[in-house]
């Protein structure tokens, strides 16, 4: 969910990036991101297929820093990663659950 992302930007943001200087904007985040933002939207089924159109982007990228991080022998990454990914399956199924898929 938005709260786990936001968690996972703020993990990013204090071991990554620290102390360097980087100017992000929401304009250029949402020009670059493969999420494509829906505007009025008033089906709920609809919205929940967007949803998960977006987990799916979300969960193909996580696989791969998955895979990469299992390469470098990077467990934490790993560790990480591999919590994201169950947590979000779990949601995509719920949504999948409510649509009937």
């Amino acid at each position: 969910d938005y709260n786990e992302l936001g968690n996972a930007g703020s993990f990013f943001k204090n071991t990554v990036i620290n102390n360097k200087k980087f100017e992000i904007y929401y304009s250029v985040y949402i020009k670059q991101s493969e999420i494509k933002e829906v505007q009025d939207l008033s089906d709920g089924k609809e919205a929940v297929m967007h949803i998960l159109d977006s987990f799916a982007i979300i969960l193909e990228k996580q696989r791969n820093i998955l895979k990469l991080a299992g390469e470098s022998n990077d467990e934490g990454t790993v560790a990480l990663m591999s919590e994201y990914i169950s947590e979000q399956e779990k949601t995509t199924w719920m949504y999948r659950s409510y649509l009937g898929k």
